[in-house]
């Protein structure tokens, strides 16, 4: 059972369903526990340790390798040991510490060459040459894939035999062999698609489209653009159908018990009334009885006590069945509660879909973060991207609202970005927005079946970063954009600390919606420089009431943490940015959504 649950984990992770692969990997642990098997336990650890990791939340998937680690020891397992060499590796390497995570490298390999696993040699191989390509040492490093890919074409691991190919692929691009690095790719799609591994796949179609980018195909390019997509679509359109099934099932199972509880309660009324049908006759032929005995002396009596006891019996009947309508009507409330909840936890899944994954954020902007925290199951705020050539366009968008009012209007804001970069191919901020704010009117106006005009849309800090060229390009809709710096600036300056200088770029004071000016957005351009820091948020961060008095924390104290914070890595930042506004909020409830993303050159 532990197994079975492992290997459908294993299905969730590769297709990309996070909220799945935790769902089992937990199932697996509750029964471990309860087993005497230290090795079972520390396994699982480990697969924990792997998927917190992947999540990015470092301190957890330490914790539980230790752990894992003293059990193997102990125990003797050279495999285990070996295992968490690797996932340490992998946490250095995020950490880029290149030279300890060869070192956990060279351990595993070691181990497993050892024990005659040779496919997790193959792997560890894979690994270093992925480490010694990024330190520049590319021989060395095409030498380690290539013995990689022999071990598992010996075997026959055929999917690791296409992901060997994916990172020669990289390796010869680097080295501007474009046909041949072009070649390795088409022949790991063909297995990929052969395999039905769509996770792999939304990865490799990328990587294709973009060795024929730099090798000047564009027309290819774009063919393998669409088919990056198209894959994209599917994987994420196969997790909603399984997700929806499920709700389905759950949703017919609940059905069929209130059905159940609803004949249980008719039933109890039918029970009641014969009852009292029952004493009714038993009291009125008592007071027939006694009539005829004691006509004369307790007659009257005996009519009052038959009347007050009509009476009672009544009332009592009233109370009961107000009491049982009462029930029928608190459940009927509780159960409308439940659809109501499910429905809103399900647009929560949807409205995760459209966010772009932590995978793809990290990929394409390493050094930065993204502090997004809804305030209720659903958000009015957003955090958006796209790559464009040599540009990586990045936003951090507060629309009118929040919780589901707010999450509706994201789904039409965000889906207008999308449209604005893909459909019409625009790069520059100004220009996206003004094409946003037509496209978000001209939603709004389209399902209308008056004259009126909706007022909601959305206020957004836009940038359009070159990678190349380091120069960043903002346009802003009523959110500004701070850029913090060692050097003197031509900008505002708006705080300083000893070290560090705060600057913002102010936005165009009108809102991506229907205004009663429309006037055009304004790009403001500004050349980086190694240790620049940039933020855009919305305004929920700022807006959050605490601290003794229970006033907002407002912009001021916004930059002080943001100076005070410059010499921290980036996802220190974002933990320490959250905790300082945690211990503000105190006991108080969070009063808007908080988005805020950081970058650093």
């Amino acid at each position: 059972m532990v197994g079975a649950y492992i290997n459908i984990s294993t299905i969730h992770h590769d297709r990309g369903n996070k909220q799945k692969e935790l769902e089992y990997l937990m199932k697996s642990m509750e029964i471990v526990e309860g087993m005497d098997d230290p090795n079972s336990v520390a396994l699982m650890k480990y697969n924990l340790a792997v998927f917190y990791l992947d999540g990015s939340e470092k301190e957890k998937s330490f914790e539980l390798c230790e752990e894992a680690f003293d059990t193997y020891l102990k125990h003797g397992d050279l495999f285990g040991q070996a295992s968490i060499h690797t996932l340490w590796a992998n946490a250095f390497q995020k950490e880029l510490k290149y030279d300890s995570s060869l070192i956990e490298l060279d351990k595993a390999i070691e181990i497993y060459q050892s024990i005659g696993a040779k496919s997790r040699v193959g792997l560890v191989l894979m690994n270093q040459a992925e480490l010694l390509s990024l330190i520049g040492n590319d021989a060395d490093a095409l030498k380690k894939v290539s013995e990689a890919h022999k071990i598992y074409t010996e075997i026959g691991d055929v999917r690791f035999v296409a992901k060997t190919m994916i990172v020669q692929a990289k390796m010869l691009a680097k080295k501007k062999r474009f046909n041949e690095a072009e070649e390795k790719t088409l022949a790991a799609i063909t297995i990929g698609e052969e395999l039905g591994v769509k996770s792999d796949l939304v990865l490799w179609t990328k990587n294709l489209e973009e060795i024929r980018t730099l090798n000047g195909d564009y027309r290819g390019a774009n063919e393998a653009l669409l088919q990056h997509i198209k894959v994209k679509d599917e994987l994420a359109a196969q997790n909603k159908l399984d997700v929806i099934a499920e709700m389905e099932a759950r949703f017919q199972t609940e059905k069929k018990q209130l059905e159940i509880d609803k004949l249980q309660t008719q039933g109890e009324i039918q029970k009641l009334a014969l009852e009292h049908e029952h004493n009714q006759r038993f009291w009125i032929t008592i007071g027939l009885v006694l009539s005829l005995l004691l006509v004369t002396l307790v007659g009257i009596a005996l009519f009052q006590k038959r009347r007050d006891n009509l009476l009672i019996s009544k009332q009592k009947e009233e109370v009961e069945s107000q009491n049982k309508l009462i029930e029928i009507q608190k459940n009927e409330v509780d159960e409308k509660n439940r659809e109501i909840t499910d429905s809103i936890t399900y647009a929560k899944r949807i409205q995760e879909a459209i966010l772009p994954s932590t995978e793809f954020w990290k990929s394409n902007l390493p050094d930065s973060f993204v502090l997004y925290r809804p305030k209720d199951i659903v958000a009015g705020d957003f955090y958006w991207i796209e790559k464009s050539g040599d540009k990586m366009l990045f936003a951090a968008a507060d629309c009118t609202g929040h919780g589901v009012p707010g999450a509706l209007v994201s789904v039409v804001c965000h889906n207008a970005l999308n449209r604005a970069v893909r459909e019409f191919e625009l790069t520059d901020p100004a220009d996206v927005l003004t094409k946003v704010r037509e496209l978000v009117i001209e939603t709004f106006e389209s399902q209308r079946s008056d004259n009126t005009t909706i007022k909601d849309g959305m206020d957004l800090a836009l940038c359009s970063l070159n990678t190349n060229t380091k120069e960043l390009v903002y346009a802003g809709a009523n959110n500004p954009l701070w850029i913090i710096s060692e050097r003197e600036l031509s900008l505002v300056k708006r705080a300083e600390s000893e070290t560090y200088n705060l600057f913002e770029i102010k936005p165009d004071k009108h809102a991506i919606g229907a205004n009663d000016v429309l006037k055009p957005y304004q790009s403001n351009k500004i050349q980086l420089a190694p240790k620049d820091s940039i933020y855009i948020f919305s305004d929920g961060f700022q807006d959050q009431f605490g601290g003794p008095k229970g006033k907002k924390l407002k912009q001021v104290a916004f930059r002080e943490m943001l100076l005070d914070i410059q010499d921290l890595t980036l996802n220190m930042q974002e933990e320490v940015l959250w905790d300082q506004l945690q211990k503000w909020k105190g006991d108080l409830e969070q009063v808007d959504d908080i988005c805020v993303i950081g970058l650093k050159v």
